[in-house]
């Protein structure tokens, strides 16, 4: 019974991972071509994109899974500083 609960979990990491690389991916296709000139509605997208991500795994994923939220939120705020 524990290894398919292991399977489980390894299948809701790679999913997790994947929505993270897609939403990195997202913001690139959102707002690269802005060359930082972001409007308001740009800003409020952008955060409300963010912080529904961070509620969607807040408490409900593993330190591994925790820091790849984190890097992934710190690229993105790192590539777009101005927006978020």
């Amino acid at each position: 019974m524990r290894v398919m609960g292991d399977h489980l979990e390894n299948l809701l990491e790679d999913s997790i991972a994947e929505e993270l690389r897609w939403l990195r991916q997202e913001f690139d296709f959102l707002f690269r071509f802005k060359k930082n000139k972001f409007s308001q509605k740009d800003i409020e997208l952008a955060n409300s994109i963010i912080d529904s991500i961070i509620s969607r795994y807040s408490g409900n994923i593993d330190d591994k899974l925790v820091d790849l939220l984190s890097s992934t939120v710190e690229s993105i705020v790192s590539s777009y500083p101005d927006l978020l």
